[in-house]
């Protein structure tokens, strides 16, 4: 095995891809920065050859206002997972890192203009499962007025047709029936 090549250099050098699909919204990147807050950097990110941020960026902007500079980067083909080694936490710390880190990306949203961009250039319907990228396309015009937004909306206690109370989410806008 070839001994892979570490390096350390600026965050400020890394790049944010100008294609990311993903959004965050207030509720997710509040999630990014108080895990960073409290366990410290523990998650990689990915970059391309060019230092561009392929996965991570919510873990970038909120790492450089938290004024995290430094970033390790070790090169690898692909064949190699990469692991971070994080030390120092307690058994309760890590139970919550591992609860933020996993709720992040579900407080995120799609930008829909660039799924849909990407959507004209590659094929990449096998990540959505049973047509959930078409869903997703589809709703582009429904799902702008209620993604999250630094004003969330007003919660909400209506009956339907069937007899239900529709309920919203004040924080991130979902939709239920009870």
């Amino acid at each position: 095995m070839v001994k892979p090549k570490i390096t350390e250099t600026d965050v400020s050098k890394l790049i944010p891809d100008p294609n990311n699909a993903r959004k965050r919204t207030p509720l997710s990147a509040s999630v990014i920065r108080k895990s960073l807050e409290q366990f410290g950097a523990a998650r990689s990110i990915v970059i391309d050859e060019n230092d561009v941020i392929r996965a991570g960026n919510g873990t970038y902007e909120e790492a450089g206002q938290l004024g995290i500079e430094k970033v390790l980067v070790v090169e690898a083909d692909g064949n190699t997972i990469v692991a971070v080694k994080r030390r120092g936490l307690t058994e309760e710390q890590w139970k919550q890192y591992a609860i933020a880190d996993n709720t992040a990306s579900d407080f995120s949203t799609w930008d829909y203009e660039i799924l849909e961009e990407l959507a004209q250039e590659i094929d990449y319907s096998e990540f959505f499962p049973d047509d959930k990228l078409n869903e997703l396309l589809e709703s582009l015009g429904k799902r702008e007025s209620t993604e999250l937004t630094s004003d969330p909306p007003e919660s909400s206690d209506q009956e339907s047709e069937t007899g239900k109370s529709e309920c919203i989410c004040p924080k991130c806008g979902f939709s239920f029936n009870k």
